[in-house]
């Protein structure tokens, strides 16, 4: 064999090792990828803190879950998790795997939480719902400088869930969330971004539960009292009886 030769064999060979490392890389720390894509694309689009407490995905066995997944509140409520999904299981669609299109079988959600909070100010899942529908256009990896991966979910389903709501210092009450089912998120488009796709599964699921929460204030929450209200919080009062009033109607002002 000529040098030309030796040199092109050299070049495979090297490009091969390359490869294998970068592949090996990959898989070896995929769970870790996806977490940290969850945790940036979701505090994106939601406009809050969202976490995630392990990811577990297993190409071999088409499998994946999601554990420990958070959405905190908007600024100006008290600190904690307006959602707690404890955990997400996935079937993958491996057949269907690259880098520009993931395609997702089934996701299920069973027994996540929801804690509506209304204060004087307002609710805070009605401030994560407005920052769903903002115009704002999410950062794609394509603008960070790297590649866009789309998604399309073939079944989607929210089971189990409950609802809690609180007027601090005053009360809360508790309910359920009608189950939710999404089919094709993406499939027309032929894949949604990863923003796209949390838009389409978050919107519905804050939707449902603000429809949860005024059941829960009409049947329940009045007997709360009044004088409750002014004893606890004296010159708010009012303030409070009329943002509740406003989100079990629908809208602001």
């Amino acid at each position: 064999m000529g040098k030309a030769g030796k040199l092109i064999v050299g070049v495979i060979v090297t490009l091969i090792i390359v490869v294998g490392i970068a592949l090996t890389f990959l898989l070896t720390n995929l769970d870790t990828i996806v977490e940290r894509a969850i945790e940036t694309v979701g505090s994106d689009v939601a406009g809050v803190p969202v976490g995630v407490g392990s990811v577990k995905i297993s190409l071999a066995e088409g499998s994946g879950q999601i554990n420990g997944l958070t959405v905190g509140n908007p600024k100006g409520f008290p600190r904690g998790n307006a959602l707690e999904l404890k955990t997400i299981a996935l079937a993958l669609d491996t057949s269907n795997l690259s880098a520009e299109l993931v395609r997702i079988k089934s996701v299920l959600v069973d027994g996540a939480q929801v804690n509506a909070i209304q204060t004087a100010e307002g609710n805070n899942l009605q401030g994560i719902l407005d920052n769903l529908e903002s115009d704002a256009p999410a950062e794609t990896p394509e603008e960070a400088g790297g590649t866009e991966t789309k998604l399309i979910i073939d079944d989607f389903q929210f089971l189990n869930g409950g609802v809690s709501v609180e007027i601090p210092k005053v009360g809360e009450r508790n309910g359920k969330i009608p189950d939710i089912r999404l089919k094709g998120i993406g499939a027309k488009s032929n894949g949604a971004t990863a923003s796209e796709a949390a838009k389409q599964v978050l919107e519905p699921i804050i939707r449902q539960s603000i429809s949860s929460v005024a059941s829960i204030s009409k049947e329940d929450l009045e007997k709360m009292g009044r004088e409750k209200l002014d004893e606890t919080l004296g010159d708010g009062a009012d303030m409070a009886t009329r943002e509740l009033g406003k989100f079990l109607g629908g809208g602001k002002d």
